[in-house]
């Protein structure tokens, strides 16, 4: 399944390696990297863990929030690279 977001007049696939913005517990607003996108549930990361749990050789720890948290992609990844 593929969930795109339109945002300031440009739509947005959300997807693996992007970096998105998403409405937190209490209204906070956060930045963190797409894991995974699961249904209408997207699976996040801070970049600090990721990289961690690469170099030693395991996933990352995860959190889901639901689709509809997701307030704009603000780094997406490059197509065709890994994230």
């Amino acid at each position: 399944m593929l969930w795109f977001l339109y945002v300031g007049g440009a739509m947005h696939e959300i997807t693996e390696g992007d970096a998105v913005c998403l409405a937190a517990y209490g209204g906070e607003q956060i930045v963190r990297r797409v894991v995974a996108v699961m249904g209408d549930v997207v699976m996040v990361s801070k970049d600090e863990e990721i990289t961690e749990a690469r170099s030693l050789g395991r996933k990352p720890l995860t959190v889901g929030f639901p689709i509809t948290c997701v307030l704009d992609v603000v780094e997406p990844r490059e197509r065709g690279s890994h994230p």
